[in-house]
């Protein structure tokens, strides 16, 4: 999600997320309570990883996040890409409350979390992610740790969920897969990164807390099971 090894980070937290496209109703659901967010996270037994464990919980209100970049710090040799990876990392979402967890097999991570927001229809972060796709194609590279990341778009996201694949480098041939997504319902966003972990269980682990969250909004009755048996 290399150096050693990162951590993956919602906001200030254990977390390596991402963040994505809007969803937005005409009547949405008002935000959550923490305490609901708290209940409506999965669990280690969702994840469907043998051996995974629940490393920690983050739980806050009235904080600022940041989208998920933590494998993506200065590049070289490319302005664009660098002004969009510095546009990213100083961005911060203002957010109502906000619940995560961490989970951890070995030395692999998922991050899982909600965050609530005023703003039903924002798409800053989706515009970041389309940047970064857009101007980071060509291999760019750390210029001090000489890292080299190769950024994709994820290869099968449902609808109305932004996300970015870095695989990363080092010049010892070490590599590392970071894998971040988003979606945004209303005024709740569902966000959820991996390091280590290949992007179709993560995305079965994200399908999962959106389904838990639209259960909880009362969006789909149906859409949990309907998530659990494809």
């Amino acid at each position: 999600m290399l150096r050693p090894r990162h951590t993956v980070h919602l906001g200030g937290a254990v977390l390596s997320t991402l963040l994505l496209a809007s969803c937005a109703s005409s009547e949405p659901h008002a935000p959550l309570q923490l305490e609901e967010l708290q209940e409506t996270l999965v669990e280690a037994e969702d994840i469907g990883v043998a051996g995974i464990v629940q490393e920690n919980e983050w739980l806050t209100e009235a904080t600022k996040l940041q989208p998920g970049m933590a494998q993506l710090q200065e590049v070289e040799n490319n302005r664009q890409c660098s002004d969009a990876i510095k546009r990213g990392n100083s961005m911060k979402i203002p957010a109502i409350a906000a619940a995560s967890r961490t989970f951890q097999e070995g030395v692999d991570q998922i991050a899982v979390g909600i965050y609530t927001v005023s703003d039903t229809e924002s798409n800053e972060v989706e515009r970041i992610y389309s940047d970064i796709l857009t101007h980071c194609g060509d291999n760019p590279t750390n210029p001090y740790s000489k890292d080299e990341f190769t950024i994709s778009e994820l290869s099968s996201p449902e609808p109305e969920v932004t996300g970015l694949v870095v695989e990363t480098r080092t010049i010892w041939g070490d590599a590392t897969t970071t894998v971040v997504m988003q979606r945004q319902i209303g005024h709740h966003v569902v966000t959820a990164g991996a390091i280590g972990f290949m992007e179709p269980t993560l995305a079965q682990v994200f399908n999962e807390q959106v389904a838990r969250l639209e259960s909880t909004l009362g969006n789909d009755e149906g859409l949990l099971d309907r998530f659990r048996n494809s």
